[in-house]
């Protein structure tokens, strides 16, 4: 027992000291191995069969491991030799344990030349080798580093000591309580050289892109911006700064949906193309762009987001537009063609084959000249070659001959077209048939100089005449005549026979003037019923050229004498011819015609049918008054006054006035109404000065309304018929009432017994409606007129006026005093007030009032007055 024991204590121990030597060598371990089988031998020898057992199993178990564990370092070591990378183990102190083959190829050491040696004086740069000295002795005394398990890109150094970039990782082990590291170590040469490429590459696309001509964006998957040409910056107005990285879709909020969802189909790899889309811009202005969405691919051939090609095409669209509308042009009304430099036609329109006649296949290779008319000579065609050689332009009227032979007029441009050197490439013209222009031109001459009834020369015409006679004779001293005949009633026959009966007339008056008249003289008709007759080429003797201006008149008058057959109606006819004579030109054309028609107002004043020459001393008469009206129409903006006459009751008591106008000429001084009333009542001008005196009463009647002392008083206003005839007058007179605020019952409207002669009753129904309204009237100068009395008891009146001539003999005359007691008689019984004017007298009021008359006006009172003073009379007297 105690053998085996023993024998078990020496197999167990040589196990134990298999098990610490086993990585020492594999001689050792194979001298323990065969040393425990040998004790199992010689135990089984000797009978000890435990002994011999256990040695036998310790032999295989540690056998079994021992190989196990060789095949596992075999393997590493295989690994390690098969790697990729440098694999490099060192110890604490940093001697190189393990250098695998990678490692011989990467710094050029073979493994029994690194084996053993530093790691920092064989591979590390000796830039950083205190640095890597210092690391390994900060670890091993802390455990810290930062190097360590974490991948660091450095740089080593090759056995020829050229430098190259490597990727380093260490990682630290323990084996016996003892540090050990291994670096594993990978060659970034060529990896350095080919970011180095892709860099250069990407540099180069972004300048590509940069400076591309085109409009160009790149953009990642979000759609912010990577990459954009200059053009991109320019084409769009954006700001350079800080657009990298920015979304598209802030950049230009205004993108719509629809393109975003063509961003995305472009994300998935599709390639969206836009002919064209308007752009609108930030300051309210349109563009037209086209683009292509392109997807671009990364290097692991992903999708990194997309590139745009961008073109605004907005002037294109606008050429575009101008073509259309070129095209458009071309097709015009207005013919055109368009030659080479050597003149052939190379295109027409349509309006040039309607207006020439030649089809565009007729045309295209020939020369214009098929159009040549041989209207115009060479110098014209020279001038005009002339024009197109210096100014490339030539503008003008020229005849040209259609197809079929027809010649016809038309107004063309002819445009030289340049090339870039200035020299003429191509001729374009362009021209309309003027033919009915140049028709309606001598019709509009016609019409602008011709009667179109009798076809003779109107008034334009004969004035142009007139000039040319008087040029004539300013070199030759010879008499001329006018003679202006107006045919005495002929609106009688045109009212009664109708117009074509009148028309007939003139006709038939033509004929006899044309006849009557030389050849060289002119006949014309200036007016409805007024031709006049130039006589030319008179003696030179002024008497003896009257004689003849005489004769010839006569004549006129003897002929339209005799009866006229008007479509069997016989009419007999008779006319006024006035006759003015001149040989030099101190007189202007219009003055001549005006002097005749001076002179033959003379003849129908003195009887139809007659002769009159032109007296001076009526023209002097008609200048005057054309000068007054000139000044009347002036003197309505401040020259007019009106002027208060009082009038009074029996007892004295102020009851009224009536407002009278006085004219004050700047220049002239005061002008009587007798002067220019009766011209006013000729013209229109007596509207505007009835107008402005209403309205002036009025405003008077409003300022004394708010007065007690004269709110009583009425004023009278006289009215003209051709005033009262407006179709407005009723409310013209209410408007002014309301305008002003005047009490309708203080105003008085005085008229004159010969407007009653005419539309009584339109009169009357004006004068209800004013009177309903409050309105007072007033039949002024009564009894100086032809009124009828079954007129007079119908008439809205409140008053009558006796005249001052009645007034004034009353005394003296019976026949006067008859009149007047007539006329209050006559008031009273119609229950009207009657004044009477004119009352200069004490005497003359008495016989007024013994006679019933109780109102009173006229000089015994108060001539009339301007206003200030009225009111101050009726402060100190009234």
């Amino acid at each position: 027992m105690f053998k085996q024991l023993t024998y078990f204590k020496i197999t167990f121990l040589y196990a134990i000291f298999a098990a610490l030597w086993i990585i020492a060598s594999d001689q050792w371990l194979m001298i323990t191995f065969d040393n425990i089988f040998l004790l199992g031998y010689v135990a089984q020898a000797k009978g000890l069969f435990f002994v011999a057992i256990t040695s036998t199993f310790l032999y295989f178990l540690l056998k079994s491991w021992y190989i196990s564990l060789q095949q596992s370092i075999e393997s590493s070591h295989l690994l390690m030799q098969s790697a990729l990378d440098a694999v490099v183990s060192m110890d604490k102190d940093g001697n190189i344990m393990a250098w695998n083959s990678q490692a011989e190829s990467i710094f050029g050491y073979s493994q029994a030349e690194a084996i053993g040696c530093q790691v920092a004086e064989l591979i590390v740069p000796p830039v950083y080798r205190n640095a890597h000295r210092e690391g390994i002795r900060r670890f091993v005394e802390t455990g810290v580093s930062t190097m360590l398990e974490t991948h660091v890109e450095t740089e080593g150094i090759r056995a020829d000591g050229s430098i190259f970039p490597i990727e380093l990782t260490v990682v630290r082990q323990m084996q016996n309580n003892q540090h050990f590291f291994t670096a594993y170590i990978r060659d970034l040469t060529e990896r350095k050289k080919a970011e180095a490429l892709l860099r250069e590459s990407e540099e180069k696309f972004r300048l590509f892109i940069r400076y591309s001509p085109s409009a160009i964006a790149m953009f990642d998957r979000e759609m912010r911006y990577l990459a954009y040409s200059h053009r991109w910056i320019t084409d769009y107005r954006l700001n350079e700064k800080e657009l990298i990285g920015r979304s598209h879709y802030d950049v230009f909020p205004e993108i719509t949906e629809r393109v975003k969802e063509l961003h995305q189909r472009s994300l998935a790899g599709a390639v969206e193309r836009c002919a064209e889309a308007p752009f609108p811009r930030a300051d309210g202005t349109v563009d037209w762009v086209s683009w292509e969405m392109h997807p671009w691919l990364t290097s692991e051939r992903n999708i990194g987001g997309v590139i745009i090609f961008s073109e605004v095409i907005t002037e294109r669209k606008l050429a575009e537009n101008e073509l259309r509308i070129a095209a458009t042009a071309f097709e015009s009304n207005e013919a055109m063609l368009i030659t080479d430099a050597q003149q052939i036609i190379l295109k027409v329109n349509q309006a040039f084959t309607r207006i020439t006649g030649y089809s565009a296949e007729e045309a295209i290779g020939n020369k214009p000249s098929i159009l040549k008319s041989d209207k115009q000579d060479k110098q014209f065609y020279d001038r005009m070659w002339e024009s197109l050689n210096h100014d490339k332009f030539w503008l003008g009227e020229i005849w040209n001959r259609r197809k079929n032979g027809e010649l016809y007029p038309e107004w063309i441009s002819i445009s030289a077209v340049t090339d870039k050197y200035g020299q003429i490439s191509n001729y374009v013209a362009a021209f309309t048939d003027i033919t009915a222009i140049k028709e309606s031109q001598e019709t509009i001459h016609n019409l602008a100089y011709y009667d179109p009834l009798t076809n003779l020369p109107n008034r334009r015409f004969m004035l142009e005449r007139l000039k040319q006679t008087l040029m004539f004779h300013s070199t030759k001293n010879q008499h001329s005549a006018i003679l202006f005949v107006n045919l005495n009633n002929f609106r009688i026959l045109n009212d009664s026979k109708g117009h074509a009966m009148g028309d007939s007339l003139l006709l038939a008056v033509t004929s006899h003037l044309q006849a009557i008249v030389h050849a060289d003289d002119t006949v014309a008709r200036i007016g409805s019923d007024e031709f006049v007759v130039l006589l030319d080429k008179l003696n030179k003797e002024t008497n003896l050229a009257a004689i003849q201006a005489e004769e010839i008149a006569k004549r006129v008058l003897f002929s339209i004498n005799q009866p006229f057959d008007l479509q069997g109606y016989e009419y007999q006819c008779s006319a006024s011819i006035g006759i003015t004579l001149f040989c030099d030109s101190d007189v202007a054309a219009d003055e001549l015609i005006r002097q005749a028609e001076i002179a033959m107002h003379q003849a129908k004043e003195r009887e139809s049918n007659t002769i009159s020459f032109f007296d001076p001393a009526i023209q002097l008469e008609l200048e005057s008054r054309v000068q007054l009206e000139t000044w009347m129409r002036k003197a309505l903006n401040d020259q007019y006054r009106l002027y208060y006459q009082i009038q009074v009751d029996e007892n004295g008591k102020a009851i009224g006035a009536e407002t009278l106008i006085r004219w004050h000429h700047p220049e002239q001084g005061i002008i009587s109404p007798a002067d220019f009333i009766p011209l006013a009542e000729k013209t229109d001008l007596i509207l505007s000065i009835g107008q402005w005196v209403l309205e002036t009463v009025c405003s008077q009647l409003k300022a004394w309304g708010n007065d007690p002392n004269t709110q009583h008083l009425i004023l009278a206003v006289n009215v003209s018929a051709k005033q009262f005839r407006q179709s407005d007058f009723v409310a013209s007179v209410l408007a002014v009432l309301e305008k002003t605020g005047a009490n309708p019952c203080k105003l008085k409207l005085e008229l004159t017994e010969s407007m009653l002669v005419d539309d009584i009753e339109d009169i009357i129904v004006k004068m209800q409606a004013l009177r309903n309204e409050g309105v007072k009237f007033s039949l002024d100068d009564f009894g100086t007129g032809f009124s009828s009395l079954a007129y007079l008891k119908r008439l809205p009146l409140n008053q009558l006026k006796i005249d001052q001539s009645f007034v004034r003999e009353a005394r003296t005359n019976y026949r006067d005093t008859a009149i007047i007691h007539a006329i209050i008689a006559l008031g009273h019984s119609l229950d009207m007030d009657v004044i009477a004017e004119g009352v200069e007298t004490e005497e003359d009021r008495k016989f007024l009032a013994t006679h019933g008359c109780n109102n009173y006006q006229g000089y015994f009172f108060s001539k009339p007055i301007p206003i200030d003073m009225f009111e101050k009379l009726l402060h100190d007297r009234f």
